[in-house]
């Protein structure tokens, strides 16, 4: 049986889901709360905090609009805008998760592997617990070939979404049969010889 080590054409409706939720969470953290406004304070005195304040709202809420400018765009498959868009954000808030996971799913949608790889380690790490970029992270490492990687990856997302059925049967199970897969069809090939297998084989386009 042949193996495509190809993500399953599964990433304009990964985007898609993906952005609708990040269109309500964009769309909620643009929000204000005005029990926030201390009306007792010396605003005369305290031009500079203030200036501060509106510079870190005006930051935010830019943001914010760059980011659902760059999911319209990934919606329609206009990934190389949707990442400048998503790059321009990250100039304003650069630890925005959210941000950052989208990118990474964008870049391996152009079939940027090693971006891909590097954008989603950086979601990861901005936000360990957040499944979703740890799941993306799994799906780049697969598309690169890292089997074992993208299974450990896999494996922690599980953890932190124990219930996601998407993640068994999509991700983990989907990684497990690959390489049980390559194990059967290159028996007494070493580890390393066979991870850079895998690689050259994704490189080249070969199955």
């Amino acid at each position: 049986m042949a193996t495509s080590f190809n993500w399953k054409s599964k990433h304009s409706r990964v985007i898609k889901r993906s952005s609708s939720a990040a269109s309500k969470a964009f769309s909620d953290e643009a929000q204000i709360d005005p029990s926030e406004v201390d009306d007792d304070v010396d605003w005369l005195h305290n031009v500079p905090v203030k200036r501060q304040r509106l510079h870190l709202e005006d930051s935010i809420a830019k943001a914010n609009r760059l980011n659902m400018e760059g999911i319209t765009l990934a919606e329609h498959e206009r990934y190389w805008e949707a990442i400048q868009k998503w790059n321009e954000s990250l100039q304003l808030v650069s630890d925005n998760s959210k941000t950052l996971e989208m990118k990474a799913q964008a870049l391996t949608s152009l079939g940027e592997l090693f971006p891909a790889v590097q954008a989603a380690r950086h979601a990861v790490a901005c936000n360990p617990t957040w499944w979703v970029s740890t799941q993306t992270l799994g799906r780049a490492l697969l598309n690169m070939g890292e089997i074992r990687a993208s299974i450990i990856s896999f494996q922690k997302a599980i953890h932190l979404q124990p219930d996601c059925s998407e993640l068994w049967e999509d991700d983990l199970n989907w990684a497990r049969k690959l390489l049980k897969e390559l194990l059967e069809k290159h028996q007494g090939m070493s580890r390393d010889d066979l991870g850079f297998y895998v690689r050259e084989c994704m490189r080249v386009g070969i199955t």
